[in-house]
């Protein structure tokens, strides 16, 4: 062994090797210390460690449980003791769905398209079956061969579209005829057969039925999504971009779109400009906000196409199948135009929701 000159310092000369740089932690090992936290933790220890495990293991941007609390919409949980709680719990059942999701929309979501309608039906107040009675009622005396653009015929598949067609020919012959007759003129003759006539109508009352029953399942599904907005962000965060994901993560965090998000915003196209802002809208206490977005959250166009969840919507939240089109404004909706006058003030709709 060769010999150490002496002018080599003694600290230098006891040198051993520095220990390898351990491997940095893995999600999952981040996320089983997180939920390992011992019950003596400051509360906001547990909470920001609650709020860690929802971003990182379900996919949840939830700052203190507002997402996840079954108890209160729109409201946190009481205490971070409480969130890491659910967390653990969560974690334990392995399926997102059989753990957070309540009976009523575990129900909704296995029902198919008649027990959707009767599930709503049945869970309509006094004063909405009311309405929906005087609705329906007011649709069998309607007039039929309806103008085009009539909101009834709005997504109507095209027999429907050729049957009220032959029904307003129908009526624009009877009231040229009204018009134009004289004493001398003869009897009004139908220009159709009676049976060829009430066909037509009988097309256009089943569409208008059909049309009544999905605004009555969509808002019924409006009501349980609004107790789950963990499912709203795993059924649309999918279809965001990256930029888009980024903003409305903000925006729930802040519960408003934040002031130096408003540029970004802006540069965003149209639907995922109305999934920022509702998701933002969503994220606050009823309370919160003008009354007007309040009343704005029970529409039935946001969560129109979210009917059915997948039974584990954290392995296939990608799959799910709703288009951000349908998500956003409904097969309803009918915002969209190429007015550059329309869309800025749609534009201006939006800020105002993610910001009010």
């Amino acid at each position: 062994m060769p010999k150490v000159p002496a002018s080599v310092p003694e600290s230098a000369r006891r040198w051993t090797p520095a220990e390898p740089e351990a491997a940095p932690l893995t999600d999952r090992e981040r996320v089983s210390f997180l939920l390992a936290l011992p019950d003596s933790a400051p509360d906001e220890y547990k909470q920001a460690a609650a709020r860690r495990v929802s971003a990182l293991k379900f996919g949840v941007p939830d700052p203190d449980g507002r997402m996840w609390n079954p108890d209160r919409k729109g409201m946190p949980f009481d205490s971070g003791s409480r969130y890491l709680d659910f967390m653990r719990g969560m974690e334990k059942s392995g399926n997102i769905w059989e753990y957070a999701a309540d009976d009523e929309l575990k129900a909704f979501a296995a029902a198919d398209d008649a027990g959707k309608i009767g599930l709503a039906r049945k869970a309509m107040g006094i004063a909405d079956k009311a309405g929906e009675i005087g609705q329906r009622l007011q649709d069998t005396f309607a007039a039929h061969g309806l103008d085009d653009g009539h909101p009834d015929l709005r997504d109507a598949p095209d027999d429907v579209l050729s049957a009220n067609a032959r029904l307003r020919a129908d009526r624009d012959a009877r009231r040229r005829y009204n018009l134009e007759q004289t004493a001398s003129s003869e009897p009004f003759r139908e220009p159709r057969a009676k049976e060829e006539a009430d066909a037509d109508r009988q097309a256009v009352d089943a569409w208008r039925s059909r049309r009544r029953d999905e605004e009555l399942v969509s808002r019924h599904a409006a009501k349980l999504f609004d107790r789950h907005l963990w499912a709203v962000w795993l059924s649309v965060a999918p279809s965001l971009s990256e930029d888009a994901r980024r903003i409305a993560e903000g925006a729930v965090r802040g519960r408003r779109l934040a002031g130096n998000d408003i540029a970004a915003f802006q540069r965003l196209d149209e639907k995922e400009q109305a999934v920022v802002a509702k998701l933002a809208r969503l994220s606050r206490a009823p309370s919160a906000g003008t009354a007007v977005n309040t009343l704005k959250d029970m529409g039935i166009g946001f969560l129109n196409g979210l009917g059915t969840l997948p039974v584990n919507a954290v392995i296939q939240a990608g799959r799910v199948t709703a288009t951000l089109a349908e998500a956003v404004f409904g097969k309803d909706a009918g915002l969209i135009d190429n007015a550059e006058m329309n869309r800025r003030a749609r534009e201006r709709l939006r800020l105002e929701e993610a910001l009010d």
